[in-house]
């Protein structure tokens, strides 16, 4: 299945972790990056040097009005961002946690569920330890790439979707 349009996308943030979003981003099939929102004045120079066709932002508020958005910053920074994300109507990839607070996440998903858009929390695996070791307690060798597959369940307070 196709889409008729490409998906807009957008960045929060602009760190070492971020450029990785970027490129995945930028090289997706039927998809179209088209913003980054970092305060740090280096981080947007950077930015715009890689993404030349990118508009950089100072503030998130403004990038969340131009595109679905993808938020990679500081944990401190994730609800604020994503509501704001949410409240544009966007559809929202968010790294883990998603916010310091429980009641912060609650209200996120019910944001999403009552404007009928999605959350991904991504939760990158690779730096933990414990995922670097094999049954016997070895670490693999470095230049070995691993894919795990799992799927989380979490209860929710909220009611199942409709």
């Amino acid at each position: 299945m196709s889409l008729s349009a490409p998906i807009r996308l957008g960045l929060v943030g602009y760190g070492a972790w971020v450029r990785f979003h970027a490129r995945s981003i930028d090289s997706a099939n039927n998809s179209e990056f088209v913003a980054i929102a970092v305060p740090s004045k280096e981080s947007r120079e950077a930015a715009s040097e890689d993404f030349p066709n990118a508009q950089i932002f100072e503030s998130h508020q403004t990038l969340v009005e131009k595109a679905n958005t993808d938020i990679v910053t500081p944990t401190a920074n994730h609800f604020d961002a994503a509501r704001a994300a949410l409240e544009a109507d966007n559809h929202l990839l968010l790294e883990k946690p998603m916010a310091p607070r429980l009641e912060e996440c609650v209200a996120l998903e019910e944001l999403a569920r009552s404007r009928g858009k999605s959350i991904a929390v991504g939760h990158e695996l690779r730096f933990v330890i414990s995922m670097g070791r094999n049954q016997n307690n070895h670490r693999p060798r470095r230049h070995r790439n691993t894919t795990i597959h799992a799927r989380r369940a979490i209860a929710s307070s909220l009611p199942p979707r409709e």
